[in-house]
């Protein structure tokens, strides 16, 4: 089915306002069994039953899975990405991936404003924002953080501008040991309510609903929410000579304009409901419903995801990347050279980075890409290295980066069509593990990439990577 992102925008313009929905047990019922139609089949199959299916020829191997989630190598000098560094942080290129891995993977800064970083992931209204940011999610190198600041002065493309702006707001109010000034983004906070620019609008609803920069007021915060949630309608105005356009494959209508609302709810239902009746009184009630039921249809769904196909296939994405580290740690501890390679690297990882935190961990362990990348490095760099036991490390990351891909795949279009369908609560219940399994997704990716540089330094083929990743995970769904 054929559409475009107007259409969609004005589905969800009134499904926000208007839910239509089951309860939750049958909306979970009827999105497993289209995210099970949504899965290819085996060509043999017992009794009918629907698999995931690893080998789809090469249009769904690695470099079709990861197409686009990894940004190409920055352009930029080493002096230019420290020189964007310094103007917003006390630590170097060296120092910043450290400690920006850290607040990733240990929710660093969590409050009820900005439960977590990944909140805003595919939130943003330009395509390149949600690149970005979805990179500095996964892989937050200080050549992306250098991009991400450079955008904010980016006189061509406002819109970037203005995504990039509350990514440097959210990353800095995340990492403030590492920043020059760690209450620099508070003075950012109140430029937020000038801008015609939706998630501008939505956090800055967030930030005066919590108080958490000294100021508070739900009136203040409902005013900046009812912004946010009208201006998609304006962007498509008849006054507008050119409309703007938002990114086709964003979240911001099905995920970030509602969940700032349930925010207002949350932090004080009555003052919030009191000044959306002013607005919308025969809204309210159905928004309080919608609240209700997009938490309970979220929790349902992510509490029994792993039952689904999808969830098996994701399981397996898991395993394969923890198969990977724990073969590319006896490939390491059979050389000495490598051993102290790898302790070296280790040494020179914060603890917070190299562990990681399992807490409200969703796909597997945060961390463990980072120890992959220092095996990958590690390879690279040796001496020697049995050829056949790298590729089998490298395999086994491939399946678990093809696993992944997958999955974020199947979940992409069941969102897609549940939207499509008429049902935001069907949509939004999806999208926080769907936003788990995306960075998961880009992590496996880029972790994969690493090993895939490693083995040509060593002059080994990667050819069949494709092939023989699919074939490994295969296998290990045959075995689960």
């Amino acid at each position: 089915m054929q559409t475009t992102a107007k259409h969609i925008a004005s589905l969800l313009l009134v499904t926000t306002l208007v839910p239509s929905f089951a309860i939750a047990q049958s909306l979970f019922k009827d999105l497993r069994d289209k995210m099970k139609q949504a899965i290819p089949s085996e060509p043999a199959r017992a009794q009918g039953q629907m698999q995931p299916s690893p080998t789809q020829g090469r249009q769904d191997g690695i470099g079709k899975v990861c197409s686009g989630l990894v940004l190409p190598p920055s352009k930029r000098s080493k002096e230019d990405v420290e020189s964007l560094l310094r103007l917003h942080f006390k630590v170097g290129s060296n120092e910043f991936f450290n400690e920006a891995y850290a607040a990733v993977a240990t929710n660093s800064g969590a409050s009820p404003a900005v439960s977590h970083l990944s909140l805003f992931s595919n939130n943003f209204e330009s395509e390149r924002a949600n690149a970005l940011y979805a990179a500095f999610l996964s892989w937050p190198e200080p050549e992306v953080m250098a991009e991400i600041i450079a955008a904010t002065s980016d006189k061509n493309d406002q819109q970037l501008a203005n995504d990039a702006t509350v990514m440097l707001i959210l990353i800095l109010r995340s990492m403030p040991n590492a920043a020059i000034n760690p209450q620099s983004w508070k003075s950012m906070v109140p430029g937020l309510e000038q801008k015609e620019h939706i998630p501008s609008a939505c956090l800055s609803a967030r930030f005066l609903a919590t108080g958490e920069t000294g100021r508070q007021s739900i009136k203040l915060a409902t005013s900046e929410y009812t912004r946010c949630a009208n201006l998609p309608s304006t962007y498509q105005g008849p006054s507008r000579h050119i409309p703007v356009t938002i990114d086709f494959n964003s979240f911001i209508q099905a995920d970030l304009i509602p969940q700032t609302l349930f925010l207002l709810f949350q932090v004080n239902q009555a003052e919030t409901v009191k000044e959306m009746s002013r607005i919308n009184p025969s809204a309210v009630q159905q928004m309080l419903q919608m609240f209700s039921q997009i938490v309970s249809a979220q929790k349902q769904f992510r509490d029994q995801y792993y039952q689904t196909p999808t969830g098996a296939l994701t399981k397996v994405g898991i395993q394969a990347a923890s198969t990977a580290e724990q073969k590319g740690t006896a490939l390491i501890s059979s050389s000495q050279q490598m051993s102290r390679a790898f302790g070296d690297f280790q040494a020179n990882i914060s603890q917070q980075s190299r562990q990681g935190s399992r807490e409200g961990a969703f796909v597997g362990d945060p961390a463990i890409h980072i120890r992959m990348n220092g095996q990958a490095a590690v390879f690279k760099n040796a001496e020697e290295v049995d050829a056949k036991a790298m590729s089998e490390v490298r395999h086994y990351q491939g399946a678990s980066a093809l696993a992944l891909g997958r999955a974020k795949g199947v979940l992409d279009k069941a969102v897609l069509q549940q939207i499509m369908n008429g049902s935001i609560v069907g949509g939004a219940s999806m999208i926080p593990v769907l936003r788990d399994i995306s960075i998961s997704s880009v992590r496996a990716c880029r972790s994969f990439n690493s090993f895939q540089q490693a083995a040509r330094a060593k002059n080994i083929s990667t050819a069949d990577d494709d092939k023989d990743s699919a074939a490994m995970l295969q296998s290990m769904m045959a075995n689960k």
